[in-house]
């Protein structure tokens, strides 16, 4: 039995898929990203106090946003590749990763071995974060002159911000409805579900199709997972190659 998962699983996942990845990570680590994250934060910010009006304001105020925008360009393109990705990666890597898992039992115990995983960690997290905004309040510090006036806040339409923020808590806390909730996980269209960019009903859809693949005949899914769907996962990576994403054999 050990030994035909064993050959199932090299059949999805070779020698050189985990040396690949293990040089990306030897990559990622010799270049010390993090660092280059670090340098590039202080060097924004004090260049932000060197030209900004609230700073030294050495340069002129249009030169000064002139100068922002250009900056900015490269944080723009590099967002706008991830939400260009994003689904179609996300959609290919985990089908193949629920294909790859060898019989429904061994998916089943490994559900079981990651779900207590999982809700611990989101407990954990979503606590953390009514803790934290509970302590540090965040946007109570920002004067609703500065709200009404932004262009990127939509609550500048509304007369009165801080009110319509309050009826609308309420509303939403009228309507809630924990199964529904629930319900709205499972797709009732995906196309609609990646236009939309709801990307858990995508992360619960491609769980739901990588199970039906590894139900069937491996001999029949085998042509879709190599020829199409690594395929994908190899272009999407392949595109966002810039930013050292693994590349995929």
């Amino acid at each position: 039995m050990r030994s035909a998962l064993k050959k199932h699983h090299l059949k999805y996942a070779s020698i050189a898929d985990i040396l690949v990845l293990t040089e990306s990570l030897g990559l990622l680590i010799k270049t010390r990203l993090w660092l280059q994250i670090l340098i590039g934060m202080i060097a924004g910010i004090a260049l932000g106090v060197l030209i900004s009006a609230r700073g030294m304001a050495l340069v002129d105020r249009h030169v000064a946003e002139l100068i922002a925008g250009w900056l900015a360009l490269p944080g723009y393109i590099f967002l706008a590749l991830i939400q260009m990705i994003m689904v179609a990666l996300i959609f290919s890597s985990i089908i193949l990763g629920v294909a790859s898992c060898g019989t429904g039992e061994q998916l089943r115990r490994l559900g079981i071995r990651i779900m207590p995983y999982f809700l611990c960690t989101t407990t954990v997290a979503v606590m953390l974060g009514i803790v934290l905004a509970e302590l540090v309040k965040p946007g109570a510090y920002i004067s609703q002159l500065m709200v009404d006036n932004t262009s990127l806040e939509p609550l500048s339409q509304a007369a009165n911000a801080k009110e319509f923020v309050t009826q609308s808590d309420a509303s939403a806390a009228r309507h809630l409805n924990f199964p529904k909730t629930l319900a709205n996980l499972i797709p009732s269209n995906p196309l609609r579900a990646a236009l939309d960019g709801s990307m858990l009903q995508i992360v619960v859809f491609s769980i739901f199709f990588g199970i039906a693949l590894l139900m069937i005949q491996s001999a029949r899914a085998k042509p879709l997972l190599d020829r199409h769907l690594r395929e994908w996962r190899r272009y999407m990576t392949f595109i966002f190659g810039p930013c050292r994403l693994p590349r995929m054999p």
